[in-house]
């Protein structure tokens, strides 16, 4: 994936230095902006992305528009859960305060937000994101997010986000080092199918969820494996998935493996 790294339009002279820092950071080469458009340069320089220095963070283009951070729903659901209508997820997870979660498919990170808030300071989530890109521009947007909503910015902040496939991250680690491991492949799903995700395309890893994934997830967990999918959705493992009460009326299903029984 060919990418570089820019300013934006009519920014301060110093987001040209703080975008050279970003490309040595990532050994991407950094192209000073004269004139003409992003479409323009992606095309000149034969380019699939850019991460762009902005007055409010980096943000990812490409041929189908412009990333950012957002937090999404997950604010909506931290109120949920402090008002006491639940989290379907969480519920999933069986979230307590304290625990340690893995989210193998972090995205815009609006399930990590709301695991954040679940385990409270005293947890931890660490988001992995296979495509370089976004992790980027989410782990930038989660530290430099503020709102009015103290509980959701703070929960923004707590997270780790790592930039890395799921199975390379796992070689790494030893057993029952999470209480949970969760994935959302539907993330993916939504990049090809939803008109609102078409900058991700292709700038996202494309790669499937496997069963080598799964068997090494089992490993890490100390409780249990949590995936999101279609509600019709046929799983890796399919034999050893329990699903998690409630949605009764969904298009979405959470499957649990217990792992620490």
């Amino acid at each position: 994936m060919r990418l570089a790294v820019t300013v934006g339009k009519n920014g301060h002279p110093g987001l040209l230095s703080l975008a050279g820092e970003w490309a040595e950071q990532l050994g991407l080469p950094l192209i000073e902006r004269e004139r003409g458009t992003l479409e323009e340069l992606l095309k000149e320089e034969n380019l699939c992305g850019l991460i762009i220095a902005t007055a409010h963070g980096p943000r990812a283009y490409s041929a189908g528009g412009s990333l950012f951070f957002h937090p999404g729903m997950s604010a909506l659901r931290i109120r949920n859960i402090r008002e006491g209508k639940g989290d379907r997820m969480v519920e999933a997870m069986q979230l307590q305060e304290g625990m340690s979660v893995l989210d193998c498919t972090l995205g815009l990170a609006a399930d990590a937000c709301t695991a954040a808030f679940a385990v409270g300071a005293g947890g931890r989530v660490v988001g992995l994101e296979a495509s370089m890109p976004v992790a980027f521009v989410i782990k930038h947007g989660l530290e430099r997010y503020r709102s009015e909503d103290v509980d959701a910015a703070a929960a923004a902040q707590r997270i780790e986000v790592i930039s890395s496939r799921a199975e390379d991250y796992f070689a790494a680690l030893p057993d029952d080092c999470f209480d949970i491991v969760y994935f959302d492949p539907m993330f993916s799903n939504a990049i090809k199918g939803s008109s609102a995700m078409n900058p991700l395309r292709p700038l996202a890893f494309a790669g499937e969820l496997s069963e080598s994934a799964l068997l090494q997830a089992k490993r890490v967990a100390r409780q249990r494996v949590v995936l999101k999918s279609g509600k019709y959705d046929r799983l890796p493992l399919e034999n050893e998935w329990q699903t998690a009460p409630g949605g009764k009326y969904s298009s979405i299903k959470y499957s649990v493996i217990e792992v620490g029984t």
